[in-house]
């Protein structure tokens, strides 16, 4: 029996594919927001990686579900229309508005979306750099032996 070494995203488990939410907008939303994070972040897996830690971690679910929504409200309050019917500029205005916490500092009413952003970054780029993808744009040579070791190079 020979054993395959398989990154999280080819797990089996992943066929069931876990909703944070039935609504397909959400997941959508989702999807779009990993893509400004890390383009090619859909095609890695990363939401259904978020989706299976969330159908895990109640934490982790609550989070992600609130600031989708939180994401929707505030766009629907600025531009009267979801997150996902705002055109590409108006999401990035607001993305760059809750990508920095220093803008959490000026305006105290962002301070749970910056800090929702700053989760699904880590969860987007969690997911990204242990697929088949980002482990490639790392170039990533772990698990292989040397033939010899070169030693440390000499301290200038």
């Amino acid at each position: 029996m020979k054993l395959e070494r398989r990154t999280l995203l080819q797990l089996p488990l992943l066929a069931k594919k876990p909703k944070i939410t039935s609504a397909p907008a959400k997941q959508d939303t989702l999807r779009t927001l990993c893509e400004f994070i890390v383009p090619g972040a859909t095609e890695a897996g990363v939401p259904e990686f978020i989706e299976l830690l969330s159908g895990e971690n109640a934490e982790y679910k609550r989070q992600i579900s609130g600031g989708l929504l939180w994401l929707d409200a505030r766009c629907r309050d600025r531009y009267g229309k979801p997150f996902l019917g705002c055109s590409q500029t108006e999401q990035k205005e607001l993305l760059d508005l809750i990508a920095f916490r220093e803008n959490a500092q000026k305006d105290p009413t962002l301070s749970q979306a910056t800090a929702f952003f700053a989760f699904l970054r880590d969860l987007t780029l969690d997911g990204y750099f242990t697929s088949r993808q980002g482990i490639a744009y790392l170039d990533f040579r772990g698990n292989s032996a040397l033939s010899e070791f070169p030693g440390c190079p000499p301290i200038l």
